[in-house]
């Protein structure tokens, strides 16, 4: 699911993508359903036919077959049916209100019940059902929307414990990632979402961690994909040239752009203060200034959280030069004033230093 919200907030209140379902065609046809069905019940019950003819056929279904399943479901047993009659009925009556479109009582129940699978150590083992029962083409989509959006609540308290200075619980968010990119495998927008996760992991957990993930993330994709994801995220920052060339070029693929981001947003990254800037710096000029408009970058940006992840390396720069050397004699005599220039989006749109 690609967060169409720049906002966190709002991304969790924005409506999965659903198929439209036309209702007044499924009530037109329950409808006729039910009349060709009670049609022949009410000609038996009334004997309104004669024993010849198509009133035998429907005689001899009734004394055939429904007299041996009623006696069997209900006359047997006597009242203990309804033990399993009630919720057989209930079940029923639900999955035809839902049919209808009366409301969701089965998918808030089948919603609920993901849920706490997910969340659950027998996690694997829906996966691994998923593969046994053979859905495929896309089918499992309401299993990908619950887990998509528990994702979305442990990337929520990732980013919220980094900026407070806290914990995160890293292992929920590493075994929902691995869950999401096994059953979206191939889809870009799943596979950058799970490499942005992994960078969000990266800011916690030790870097043996961190390659463990990253080599079942390897095995997971597919080989040129995780090959590509690769190069672009462990690029190396030495020789940051093809990452500004790609920026600049119009035609470039937001699933790059995104990747790129990351690369040079994530931690061991931010040495290379001057490097960082000029990434945003150049980005936020391309998107500001029309003769330069690259339709890439607004949907890279929706790709990832870029906003946290240009605040984040905005504020280690900055922390970086306020604590920096300052045995010159303006920091001596300006002990508390941070020498350092405008960044990001001011720099672009304000170049000469004016106050926006």
């Amino acid at each position: 699911m690609t967060r169409m919200a720049r906002s966190r907030l709002l991304a969790l209140h924005t409506p999965a993508p659903s198929r439209a379902r036309v209702w007044w065609k499924r009530r037109i046809t329950m409808l006729m359903t039910v009349l060709v069905v009670a049609m022949p019940v009410f000609a038996v019950v009334t004997e309104a036919l004669s024993p010849d003819g198509v009133g035998w056929l429907l005689y001899s279904l009734h004394d055939g077959i429904w007299l041996p399943f009623w006696s069997f479901v209900w006359v047997r047993a006597g009242i203990w049916s309804l033990i399993w009659w009630l919720p057989v009925s209930a079940l029923a009556g639900l999955a035809v209100a839902e049919f209808l479109g009366l409301g969701q009582p089965l998918r808030g129940l089948q919603t609920a019940v993901l849920r706490r699978l997910l969340r659950s150590p027998v996690s694997p083992l829906v996966l691994a059902a998923q593969q046994k029962l053979g859905w495929q083409h896309n089918r499992e989509g309401l299993l990908v929307s619950v887990l998509e959006s528990e994702l979305l609540v442990a990337e929520t308290a990732l980013r919220t414990a980094a900026e407070a200075g806290g914990t995160a619980d890293v292992a929920r968010a590493a075994r929902l990632m691995t869950q999401l990119a096994y059953l979206r495998a191939a889809d870009p927008a799943r596979q950058v979402r799970c490499a942005e996760c992994l960078m969000l992991i990266g800011l916690f957990a030790e870097p043996d961690h961190v390659f463990a993930l990253r080599t079942k993330l390897d095995r997971i994709w597919p080989e040129a994909d995780g090959a590509r994801i690769k190069a672009l995220l462990w690029h190396d920052t030495a020789n940051p040239g093809p990452l500004f060339n790609m920026l600049r070029k119009p035609d470039s693929s937001p699933f790059d752009l995104a990747l790129a981001t990351l690369a040079l947003a994530r931690t061991e990254s931010l040495v290379r203060s001057d490097l960082v800037r000029v990434w945003l710096e150049e980005w936020a000029r391309m998107r500001h200034d029309p003769r330069l408009a690259n339709r890439a970058l607004p949907e890279a940006e929706r790709m990832i959280d870029f906003e946290f992840w240009a605040a984040r390396a905005e504020a280690g720069i900055a922390a970086r030069e306020v604590t920096g050397d300052r045995k010159g004699w303006l920091g001596a005599l300006l002990p508390g004033v941070a020498m350092r220039r405008p960044m990001g989006e001011r720099a672009a749109i304000c170049p000469d230093g004016e106050t926006p």
